[in-house]
């Protein structure tokens, strides 16, 4: 492979004798500079004139021009066939850097593109077209924390209250264990504002199993024989509820999910309300 450094500096110190030339392959052009530079040596000698002082001239412009000469250019003339025997030296820069035809395009992550195109609709305050697509990605991964805890907020933020809870209690069941982020998140407020959010929290944020009613009097029965029924006031079911929650409380502080301090500010808040 010839170097157009090369070429330049021997053009430049020996061009009057042709070597540049002989060294790119040109050996035509080589003899006749050799020549040429022989029969002005001999003039100069017999006439006593700088006769040769035009084939240095000839080789000073020569050695310019090969320095001076763009790499592409250079090796476009003097290297081709080196380039012709390398096919992958041969291609241009823009071949090169183009993949081939057979090479595997990866393909983009379906649940990634779908939380993307989620957050950016969230961000802009679109909250269903946000659900909608963090729905589509839950097709894909079910398991996704993040992704039922995003569907917490934007239920909640258009006060969905039943979707929003089921989505954070999905997305703690799976492992999300930031609650004082659900305590503080301003995306959570309609839902923390809910009078059922006490009872959920309270049961390690999952929604309380509803007690069963109580059976009813069969409609053959006597009515001589059927008990007095006496219906309960709305404060004793209030009453009757607030003691159910803090039962709860209890069962959760014996089992060891509500520490000493947490079941007494958790009593305290049940007890205020």
């Amino acid at each position: 492979m010839k170097k157009k450094s090369v070429a330049g500096i021997l053009a430049l110190f020996m061009g009057i004798f042709g070597v540049h030339r002989f060294y790119l392959g040109q050996r035509f052009l080589g003899v006749v500079y050799f020549l040429l530079t022989c029969f002005l040596f001999v003039i100069s000698f017999e006439e006593h004139m700088p006769a040769i002082l035009p084939m240095g001239i000839l080789g000073f412009i020569d050695a310019i021009l090969f320095l001076a000469m763009p790499k592409e250019d250079f090796d476009a003339r003097y290297n081709k066939g080196f380039y012709d025997r390398s096919p992958s030296l041969g291609q241009s820069r823009s071949q090169r850097s183009t993949p081939s035809v057979n090479r595997r395009i990866p393909v983009e992550d379906p649940v990634q593109i779908l939380k993307a195109s989620g957050i950016k609709h969230y961000r802009e305050f679109c909250f269903e077209e946000a659900i909608e697509d963090f729905e589509r990605a839950l097709a894909y991964a079910p398991n996704d924390i993040s992704l039922h805890f995003n569907l917490a907020c934007a239920f909640s933020m258009i006060e969905m209250a039943d979707e929003s809870f089921e989505h954070l209690e999905k997305a703690v069941a799976l492992g999300f264990n930031q609650f004082q982020k659900i305590q503080q998140h301003s995306d959570l407020s309609y839902l923390r504002a809910q009078r059922e959010f006490a009872a959920f929290e309270i049961n390690g944020y999952r929604k309380p199993v509803a007690a069963k009613p109580l059976p009813q009097p069969s409609p053959n029965m006597l009515d001589t024989q059927a008990p007095a029924v006496v219906a309960a006031t709305p404060a004793e079911e209030e009453k009757l509820t607030l003691l159910d929650r803090i039962e709860l409380l209890g069962d959760l502080l014996d089992k060891g999910i509500l520490t000493q301090e947490e079941f007494a500010l958790q009593k305290e808040r049940l007890l205020n309300q």
